[in-house]
């Protein structure tokens, strides 16, 4: 039970880094859009295809990009092959370095530690 307390805390925490510091942005406060667009990224609340079938059924979740996979927000931001090629044109950490099992939010959390020198 204290995990599950806990655990949201943590999530709060390290979204504060982001919102009040600019976190995985550097020393430069990002404007809120970018800041909105991040914060609805780590808490599954962008409109995917996988997303908004969980609220209307019969809606279909292939991806619109690359018709191969559920379109979530990991497979839009990181693994779809429209994604890499994105990722591999950016001087940012490629999402080779991006383990399967993790979210997006433990993805930015794990570069914002890499971005900051931890």
């Amino acid at each position: 039970m204290r995990q599950q307390l806990s655990r949201p805390l943590l999530i709060s925490k390290w979204w504060l880094v982001i919102y009040i510091t600019g976190g995985i942005f550097g020393k430069v406060l990002p404007p809120p859009s970018i800041r909105n667009f991040v914060w609805r990224a780590c808490h599954e609340a962008l409109p995917a295809a996988g997303n908004l079938a969980k609220r209307k059924p019969g809606i279909d979740t292939e991806c619109l990009l690359c018709r191969v996979e559920v379109e979530s927000i990991a497979h839009v931001m990181l693994t779809c092959s429209f994604a890499r090629q994105v990722w591999a044109l950016s001087h940012i950490p490629s999402q080779a370095l991006w383990p399967m099992e993790e979210s997006v939010q433990q993805w930015m959390r794990r570069c914002t530690r890499c971005w900051q020198g931890n």
